[in-house]
């Protein structure tokens, strides 16, 4: 789960292959200049099964890992691998004489509600309206089904 709240330093989105894959990545706060939390995702689709991005019709397999360093060293970090992937989308595309998809990205640089709104122009955005309690209850449910991160105390 990717959460911006004032710990939200940037999200990566890539369709990795049009119409059959994409890959999405989230990069959090954990100590600030020092140590954060990378969270990402690859969705495989399902076609005319899914019917919102939310029903869980495709397949996503989540993953969550500690990354060290600056703030500015992590960001480098992320662009290269969303760069490597681009790169690898690009060549897939011209392979099925497709035309390659956009590299999206959004960095907060201080400024949360501009960062949302940038994620929210995109045309691969999706977000799910709830109340405080729904997402409180989402979130817990979400934290107790993944294993805990070694900077994590439970």
């Amino acid at each position: 789960m990717i959460i911006f709240d004032e710990k939200f330093v940037g999200l990566w989105f890539l369709a990795t292959i049009p119409g059959s894959q994409d890959w999405l990545a989230g990069l959090s706060e954990i100590v600030p200049d020092e140590k954060y939390r990378l969270t990402y995702r690859f969705r495989y689709y399902t076609g005319d099964q899914s019917k919102n991005p939310f029903d869980d019709a495709d397949k996503k397999n989540w993953y969550d890992g500690e990354v060290t360093g600056t703030r500015a060293y992590c960001i480098a970090s992320l662009r290269m691998v969303a760069k490597q992937l681009h790169d690898m989308a690009v060549q897939t595309a011209k392979a099925y004489d497709a035309k390659p998809e956009k590299l999206y990205e959004v960095i907060n640089d201080g400024d949360l509600r501009k960062a949302i709104e940038t994620y929210m122009s995109w045309p691969c955005a999706y977000v799910r309206a709830e109340t405080n309690e729904e997402g409180m209850k989402r979130q817990k449910e979400y934290e107790d089904e993944r294993k805990p991160m070694p900077w994590e105390k439970r």
